[in-house]
């Protein structure tokens, strides 16, 4: 039999497809970081180095993630990076990315970080079929 948790409702379907888009955004940023290539190959390891980063932040800005787009130079990036080196091995990983993103996003008051908040109010939605007689 079917529990209510087995499915998602059309409301919580929206919102999923919604972070579907949001953090596939994301993970094409870091992969545009991320062996310093644009795309995944033979270069890229999963994980973002700070020599990376320095090099390729300026190619990332125009996502729209608040996170990345006021990095105005090299001083700038390498304190992100601290930032976004969440357990200070020295590399980000794409769970820090995404973390460090959605964090500015929330920080930021935007549209993004209120969904991403989780402080989201679900419409109620009302289906209406068409009578035909």
């Amino acid at each position: 039999s079917l529990h209510p948790n087995d499915y998602i409702s059309f409301s919580e379907f929206r919102v999923f497809n919604a972070y579907l888009c949001i953090y596939a955004a994301m993970y094409d940023a870091f992969c545009k970081i991320d062996g310093e290539s644009d795309g995944k190959d033979e270069q890229d390891d999963n994980r973002i180095e700070k020599i990376e980063w320095v090099h390729r932040y300026n190619d990332v800005k125009e996502y729209g993630f608040v996170g990345l787009e006021n990095v105005r130079n090299d001083d700038e990036a390498i304190a992100i990076f601290k930032k976004m080196d969440m357990d200070g091995h020295g590399m980000v990983l794409v769970k820090e990315w995404c973390e460090y993103l959605k964090q500015a996003e929330i920080s930021g008051n935007t549209q993004l970080g209120t969904l991403l908040s989780g402080n989201i109010k679900q419409k109620k939605t009302i289906h209406r079929r068409n009578k035909t007689s």
